[in-house]
């Protein structure tokens, strides 16, 4: 059985970051919901309205095997300062957690990246521990994922995609989607 997902959109987010982890996640054909914080409809940091599936009050944490979180501002704040957010994440302990660009100060808050190596967007560098900050396009750290922004957002995934033990399915993804393999 494919794993579970849920993407969650705050205003302000992230467009490109945000469709990409959704698209590529679904072409590997991982189960992915996409969940708003109180609309259905939700506006990106470029005015590109996107609808979601639920809300986020609506959503049992059980029912999924990790969070992902897009980044952007203001939605990354958003994330970081909402308290059924924050809950949300805190649901995932010991599954996968996961935030690309800002949004990793939502994990920081809930406590997710307590010890572990991180990276972000660089405008966020700051917030996190100097000795466990890694520029690297994408991190993993036991079941947490960090990304830098929009251009490493395929790299993001594959790094989901390794800590779902779904490896394989990322060459197939960069053969058909004719993404370069970096590593190579």
């Amino acid at each position: 059985m494919m794993p579970r997902l849920a993407v969650v959109f705050a205003e302000g987010f992230e467009e490109i970051e945000a469709i990409t982890i959704v698209d590529v996640l679904r072409r590997a054909q991982i189960d992915v919901d996409m969940v708003g914080l109180r609309s259905l409809s939700v506006k990106g940091s470029h005015d590109i309205e996107v609808k979601v599936e639920k809300l986020l009050k609506e959503v049992d944490p059980n029912l999924y095997d990790g969070v992902v979180l897009p980044g952007g501002l203001p939605g990354s704040f958003k994330l970081r300062d909402n308290e059924d957010v924050q809950n949300f994440i805190r649901a995932f302990n010991g599954k996968l957690q996961a935030a690309v660009c800002a949004a990793p100060i939502a994990l920081q808050k809930a406590g997710a990246l307590e010890g572990r190596h991180v990276t972000s967007h660089p405008s966020m560098k700051d917030e996190f521990s100097k000795q466990l900050y890694l520029e690297s396009p994408a991190v993993i750290d036991g079941k947490v994922v960090t990304s830098r922004g929009a251009g490493t957002s395929f790299e993001f995934v594959a790094a989901i995609l390794t800590v779902l033990e779904l490896e394989e399915k990322t060459e197939d993804l960069r053969a058909a989607m004719l993404y370069p393999n970096f590593d190579s």
